[in-house]
């Protein structure tokens, strides 16, 4: 399944959920605000039910009924505040009744928290859709509420990434004098890429113009590079689509 970004070069990616995405708990970690990927909160036993006999408000993008803050400090994992997805205010005092504990100075130690969790930062934004790409990925390996692990899984970076530099070399690159007179080139391509970024091969997938593919295959696999993402340490991007249309008027001065 592929996921379309409405732009005038439409750039086509594979997702790997269908549920509606979930708004996120956030985690206060130095001088980074990074995104979890599932609360911890999740882990004591019928919290959402149990939030829901105070606040039974639930929507599509919040299933919970909440959403939380955390803070790391000194490798301890501690839960700052608790909203509800309604009006965003501040449950603290119902968590302390379900806990049976109070926040010290604003913080409750997570102790109940065992286990990996991941979590991101610099949302991928034309990237997601059901499911939150990030640019960088960090998991905490926790044991009673003390990390005792990290890992980081950080995005490769490329220079063709937006829609003006992709077409900017894909217009310099072809052989424009093969091309017969039409008013317009759309084609769909399929990208196999490295964990490196680099283009392994080109396959077309449909064209409107099937004598000029052999030049767009030619012309992709000179692509210096091609952004690499990860999702929970895993590529996302082994395989991209690229689904393009190129108007006459911006082809027109390279035919010759």
């Amino acid at each position: 399944m592929k996921k379309i970004i409405i732009i005038s070069i439409l750039l086509l990616f594979s997702i790997k959920g269908f549920s509606t995405r979930q708004v996120e708990d956030y985690l206060i970690y130095g001088n980074d605000t990074l995104r979890f990927y599932n609360s911890p909160l999740e882990q004591i036993d019928s919290i959402a039910y149990n939030i829901a006999e105070y606040n039974n408000y639930i929507s599509s993008d919040c299933w919970n009924g909440f959403y939380a803050e955390w803070k790391i400090i000194d490798n301890t994992l501690y839960l700052s505040k608790v909203f509800d997805c309604e009006y965003r205010k501040d449950i603290n005092e119902i968590i302390e009744k379900l806990l049976g504990r109070k926040f010290t100075n604003g913080l409750l130690k997570a102790d109940w928290v065992n286990g990996s969790f991941w979590s991101g930062k610099n949302l991928v934004v034309e990237r997601t859709l059901y499911l939150s790409i990030y640019r960088y990925e960090r998991k905490f390996l926790i044991k009673n509420g003390e990390i005792i692990e990290k890992e980081e899984y950080n995005y490769i970076p490329c220079d063709y990434e937006s829609e003006n530099t992709l077409l900017d070399f894909i217009l310099q690159t072809f052989d424009w004098g093969k091309f017969p007179v039409q008013s317009y080139l759309q084609f769909e391509a399929e990208l196999n890429i490295d964990s490196f970024g680099k283009i392994k091969g080109v396959k077309i997938i449909r064209s409107n113009i099937p004598s000029f593919n052999n030049e767009i295959i030619k012309g992709l696999n000179q692509l210096p590079c091609w952004a690499v993402y990860y999702w929970k340490g895993e590529r996302d991007n082994s395989t991209d689509w690229i689904d393009m249309e190129i108007k006459y008027e911006k082809i027109e001065k390279y035919i010759r």
